[in-house]
């Protein structure tokens, strides 16, 4: 039973991320597009740059791979930059 609970708990945070490779990314307001699919950004969003610094909004379209994580609502609470474009 334990194990059971386990790995349904690992398959439903797994669900709520999602990393994208070789992005563009544009910020319109509370949105973000990438690659020209539109995801909402939650107010407290928190983005993070590849060694833990904290970063704004405005540095995202430099990124080349990023990680996003959702609520349970769909918007978007957390970025995590993984690699720059050079």
């Amino acid at each position: 039973m334990r194990k059971v609970l386990i790995v349904g708990l690992l398959l439903v945070s797994l669900s709520l991320a999602l990393e994208l490779r070789d992005v563009q990314i544009e910020v319109k307001g509370d949105i973000i597009m990438v690659n020209k699919k539109e995801y909402t950004i939650s107010k407290d969003v928190k983005i993070e740059g590849p060694s833990g610094q904290e970063l704004t909004l405005e540095s995202l379209p430099s990124a080349k791979t990023i990680r996003l994580e959702f609520d349970k609502r769909g918007k978007v609470i957390f970025i995590k930059v993984l690699e720059w474009w050079i």
